[in-house]
């Protein structure tokens, strides 16, 4: 199988041509891509130990989607919700943020989620953040604002965090999500 992960808008039709046109299986990657970049949240999260944990219970924490309605960010929006509390979306797209809103209301009844459409409302109260949006996320965010401690990690492909960016706050952790190394 191969997964095409960040690839599929540089292919135009999401990878179909290549699809049809191979003769292994061909797969966009993006639920891939969304849960080994929350895996590796995860475990930064319970290795710095900033926000609280309890078994069985919701991390009392927020979080935050930068690109929340694209196929990446609607899956990290959906996995992130049942491990939060509260969980900000923001996008430019209102009414697929309405609707991704109710649908996770719907199927989870006891967490906060908040949508905008400016990442800087929200930003310094996070605890998480992931970016999995195409457009540039410094256009929407401000790295300055986020608080210190705060993990976040870049999906996109090119990364929207340089090494410039990472060396203004050596209090945040950012993440370059992305590669993953199978087993064998």
């Amino acid at each position: 199988v191969l997964g095409l992960g960040a690839l599929t808008k540089s292919m135009g039709d999401a990878g179909v041509t290549v699809a049809k046109l191979s003769d292994i299986p061909i797969t966009t990657g993006n639920s891939y891509s969304a849960s080994a970049a929350l895996w590796a949240t995860a475990d930064a999260v319970r290795r710095m130990g900033f926000i609280e944990m309890a078994k069985g219970k919701r991390l009392k924490g927020k979080t935050m989607v930068i690109g929340a309605t694209g196929a990446v960010g609607s899956v990290c929006s959906k996995l992130l919700a049942t491990a939060f509390e509260e969980i900000y979306m923001v996008d430019t797209h209102d009414a697929i943020l309405l609707a991704l809103r109710e649908s996770i209301l719907h199927e989870f009844k006891d967490v906060h989620v908040a949508i905008s459409t400016r990442a800087d409302k929200y930003l310094p109260d996070m605890d998480v953040i992931v970016t999995a949006t195409s457009m540039p996320v410094k256009k929407m965010m401000d790295i300055g604002q986020v608080k210190p401690g705060c993990v976040i990690t870049d999906v996109n492909r090119p990364l929207n965090f340089t090494l410039k960016d990472v060396k203004k706050r050596p209090d945040v952790l950012i993440i370059a999500s992305g590669e993953i190394t199978l087993p064998g």
